[in-house]
């Protein structure tokens, strides 16, 4: 299924998050880089000409850049006044999408909107390194540098509004002119204390090369370090300062000053000083922490996390997608909806409560009245906000407060889960987290199904530090039939664990199972249906029903290759359905692929006995671009055994290191032997090969396969007679 795109921009997948565009005044920097006519390019010896210059990072794939690139704008301005013209700009566009090609660029690539080569006079860059140097985040970004190095995004504008632009460029003033730009350190709240090593940017503004200067950082008034430089910066050049490291324990003002440039009076001052703020946080002596948070209009919008000083996430809630968080997290569903979580933060510590909005308006005003307030066990608001744009970040510490010894959460399951054929044997795997002060050392952890009897009880031993989380293996399990299950934590350091966060974590294991041999797939697709292409295998791979767009195929998922015309494709928004016989008990897989690579969310797919139960009724997620599901036939007689075959034994069942197959043959033929395990996957296969007449013998060794229940196929090329056996180590 497609992407509509009716945005003006591209947003881009690269590895900055959404947060990280280059913000305007940040200082530009610097590329060399040769264009596609083999011509080499660098930044700083264009604006050291006083040129002002614009660059159009775009993507050959993007629609809204292409639209922007035919609109000349950029074209026209080159042509009045880049070389030439008045010779007062450069103009550049950057290829900033490292997938794409040459081919892509000239209009004849598989990834591409048209020929961005032909009619374009300036030059082209295909360098995606530019685009990361920048932190692109979408497509086209559009940047205007100025000679003295500082940028602005200048968007989509037609070309009288980009060059207006240029006339907002400082231009140098005075001789003798030096400033500051470009902090690099912290400022802001802090949790005790914070110690860091500040760092700015000197320029020299004036029109003097700059030899000399003075620079001083000051606390409170108080001159902490005197730095007396010495140098040579010709205008608009610069040159980064760093100033020793500093420690701050209580709410202060630190100044970062420049003076006496080229040892006379600044031709300006405006610019000579960068204050840097920094508060303590907020103290409390409560640590049973209430979150109280009302839902926008969006609530599935909304992320939130807590963290230690370690930056350890001991709570979370929300949609974790907006915030890229690997962990799974609940999303809120109700919109204006009250939510209460309980917070118990351990011991004395600093924290860091950050909430997330996924559109950038926070969770208020203009889409509802929503809101968040952080409150001690009296109900005093401790934190509170609602408008905070993408992201806000609340620190606070506890002091004096009663250790919370033992607590415990399961962060994840991380074992086998979804579909089984016959029988499943699995290990159930979590991830444990200590939320207590004290080290976690103990947990009983219980395996539930769905009535809430135990299936197993397991104690975990080991050491598990104070906010810090390890994986822990269960006792395997047996399962024949779909089972929902839950693992529940029951006691932590042999004592009850008395706050039920993320105490359980549920997970379901399906058998897809089928007493008939004729079923029915049917495959409801979405606006995109001649991307689909489905398959169903045998336990050996072999394809015995497949339907849509063959161009696809098992190999197709996100080629992004398929047309309505291609052979077998299916109609959009169509109900297709297809009777399929069974050939023999078997593992059947169904593989359902996406051309596109984002799954049909708008369609389903579904399995059901021919006049008889429904066996499987899915929706294919978007962003998959494959999905396998087991049909498990155990239970259909085969059409045909072989011939002849006879006095079949496996022994030991189960085996542990060797396996002896013991059979009998009325005449002699040729077979050939399979085994497969549960999943369906084949393990071995030992060619077809001629047999005598008489008892025969062969010995399997398995003492490197995997605990578990496996099937033998014995095939004569017509007919299959299989034998079940299982592993255990």
């Amino acid at each position: 299924m497609k992407h509509l795109i009716t945005l003006v921009i591209c947003m881009v997948a690269l590895v900055q998050t959404a947060f990280a565009q280059l913000p305007n005044g940040s200082i530009a920097p610097d590329f060399t880089a040769k264009d596609i006519n083999g011509n080499t390019w660098t930044l700083y010896d264009l604006l050291d000409q006083g040129k002002t210059v614009y660059v159009d990072v775009s993507a050959t794939w993007c629609g809204p850049c292409w639209n922007y690139h035919n609109s000349k704008a950029l074209e026209d301005l080159y042509s009045t006044y880049g070389p030439n013209g008045t010779n007062e700009v450069m103009v550049f566009m950057v290829e900033g999408d490292a997938s794409t090609t040459l081919d892509d660029l000239y209009g004849t690539g598989t990834n591409t909107q048209g020929n961005w080569v032909t009619g374009t006079p300036y030059p082209i860059i295909d360098n995606a390194d530019i685009a990361n140097s920048y932190q692109i985040t979408y497509f086209p970004t559009i940047y205007q540098i100025c000679p003295n190095r500082i940028v602005t995004e200048a968007g989509q504008l037609p070309t009288a509004d980009l060059y207006a632009l240029k006339g907002g460029c400082l231009a140098p003033y005075g001789a003798n002119n030096a400033g500051l730009l470009g902090y690099k350190g912290f400022e802001g709240t802090f949790c005790k204390n914070k110690s860091w090593t500040p760092s700015i940017v000197m320029q020299n503004l004036g029109t003097a090369p700059l030899t000399s200067a003075k620079l001083e950082m000051v606390q409170d008034g108080t001159v902490k370090q005197t730095i007396n430089w010495t140098g040579n910066l010709s205008t608009f050049n610069f040159e980064e300062i760093t100033f020793d490291p500093i420690t701050v324990t209580q709410n202060s003002n630190i100044e970062l000053k420049v003076s006496n440039p080229n040892g006379v009076n600044d031709d300006d001052t405006s610019n000579d000083v960068h204050l840097i703020e920094t508060t303590e946080s907020m103290v409390i002596n409560k640590n049973l922490l209430t979150l109280e948070l009302k839902t926008d209009n969006y609530p599935a919008e909304t992320f939130w996390t807590l963290s230690n000083s370690n930056g350890d996430v001991l709570y979370h809630w929300g949609n974790a997608a907006v915030a890229q968080y690997p962990d799974p997290s609940t999303l809120y569903t109700g919109k204006s909806t009250v939510y209460t979580h309980q917070i118990p933060v351990p011991a004395d510590e600093c924290y860091d409560f950050t909430i997330y909005d996924a559109y950038g308006d926070g969770i208020c005003c203009a889409e509802g009245n929503g809101y968040y307030q952080l409150k001690d066990e009296a109900g005093n608001i401790l934190l509170e906000g609602a408008s905070f744009g993408k992201q806000k970040d609340e620190l606070f510490q506890t002091k004096d407060v009663s250790a919370i010894a033992n607590n415990a959460a399961i962060v994840k399951y991380n074992g086998i889960a979804g579909d089984f054929c016959t029988e499943l044997q699995f290990t159930p795997i979590v991830t444990l987290q200590n939320l207590g002060a004290a080290a976690l050392t103990s947990a009983k952890l219980e395996v539930k199904n769905s009535t809430g009897t135990v299936l197993d009880t397991y104690n975990w031993n080991g050491s598990i530090a104070s906010g810090k989380s390890s994986d822990v293996a269960l006792h395997p399990l047996n399962l024949t039939a779909t089972s929902n299950l839950t693992v529940h934590i029951a006691a932590v350091n042999n004592a009850a664990d008395n706050y039920d966060y993320n105490n359980s974590v549920d997970f379901a294991v399906s058998r897809n199972v089928t007493q008939k041999q004729k079923i029915k797939i049917t495959i409801k697709t979405d606006t995109y249906g001649y991307e689909t292409f489905w398959a169903l295998l045998n336990s050996l791979g072999d394809i015995v029903a497949s339907g849509g767009n063959t161009k696809v195929g098992l190999t197709g998922g996100g080629a992004r290759k398929a047309a309505s015309g291609d052979p077998g494709a299916y109609g959009n928004n169509t109900t297709v359905v297809t009777n399929v016989t069974l050939p023999e008990a078997d593992c059947y897989t169904l593989v359902l692929v996406d051309d596109y690579g984002d799954g049909f969310s708008a369609g389903y797919y579904k399995v059901d006995e021919v006049g008889g139960v429904n066996i499987m009724n899915r929706v294919m997620s978007t962003g998959a671009i494959s999905e396998d599901n087991l049909v498990d036939a155990g239970l259909i007689t085969a059409t045909q055994e072989i011939n002849g075959l006879e006095r079949i034994s496996l022994s030991p069942n189960p085996a542990n290191s060797q396996l002896m197959l013991q059979f009998g043959l009325k005449d002699g033929m040729n077979l050939q032997f399979d085994v497969v395990n549960t999943l369906g996957q084949l393990v071995q296969s030992i060619p077809a090969n001629w047999y005598s007449a008489g008892p025969q013998s062969l010995r399997l060794d398995v003492s490197e396969w995997q605990s578990g229940v496996y099937f033998l196929r014995m095939s004569d090329g017509v007919r299959v007679n299989t034998r079940r056996f299982t592993v255990t180590h």
